[in-house]
This record gives C-alpha cells, structure tokens and sequence, in this order.
C-alpha cells in the first residue's frame, strides 16, 4: 500500500480504538517520569496511532500501557516515527521496541478478528458477532450481541 509519505511499512493489521469514545493514553517521553496526555486512535501489535496536544519529534522513545476494555497491557515501548501537526494537534505514529508476547498476540487476534467482521459484513454474513471475539470489549458495531 502506498501513501502520500511513501510505501506502506506497517506489518500488523490496525484496528480502530472505540470510533465513537477517545481514549486517553499516557506517554513517557524518553527519561521523563511526568506523562504527557495522548488520545489513542489505532492500534496494531506493532505500533499504534495518536493523537497529542504537544509535539513529540520524530525518533523519540516512549513508553505507555493500554487500558482498554478486554486488553490491560504491561509497559510498552516505542519510537516515534512520523508526526504530523495540525494547528494545535499532533498525529503521531509509533512503532513498537518492546512489548510482552502476551499483549502482542493478544493485540494481533484482536485486529485479526476485527478484519474478519469487517469482511463478514460486506459479504452480508449472518452470526457476525461472538462474544468470545477478542475484539467483543471494545466494539461499537450495530449488530453486536
């Protein structure tokens, strides 16, 4: 996939946070022990997206845990890799250094199963959704049971 920044890098499929709620999100930066404030938007066992109110550059390390409904990781660590800022806001990208194998695979499955109830939609499917899905927690979908 190609975008207007050049190839697509990304390995891990993304998936959206709670499209209609922000989700709040702590950062460290680098060796700062005072968080600064971010609004997760996606999220992928690679890396995830934010949204900021203060510019964190490019290369930065950062360290955060997720606390979603049916996902409370360990510590996380990453890179920024690309920011974009707009008027007061910053998008940021982060890619993953660390994360525990437990949350990376349980990120994975989530997104995995997110892509296939997308794909079961479009193909009009009927028993879409479980409530076993890793994805069940924080699912806004109409048709969830």
């Amino acid at each position: 996939m190609k975008h207007s920044h050049g190839n697509e890098r990304r390995k891990h499929v993304r998936l959206p946070v709670m499209k209609n709620i922000a989700k709040p999100v702590e950062l460290l930066l680098g060796k700062s022990t005072t968080p600064a404030p971010a609004i997760l938007l996606d999220l992928s066992a690679g890396g995830m997206g934010l949204l900021s109110f203060i510019p964190i550059k490019e290369g930065s390390k950062v360290c955060t845990k997720i606390d979603l409904p049916g996902l409370k990781t360990n510590t996380i660590e990453g890179k920024v890799m690309w920011d974009i800022s707009k008027e007061e806001t910053f998008r940021i990208g982060i890619s993953f250094t660390k994360i525990e194998d437990h949350d990376f695979n349980h990120i994975e499955k989530m997104a995995e199963d997110f892509v296939k109830c997308e794909t079961k939609i479009v193909q009009a499917e009927h028993n879409i959704c479980f409530p076993k899905c890793p994805y069940h927690a924080v699912c806004d979908k109409s048709i969830k049971k």
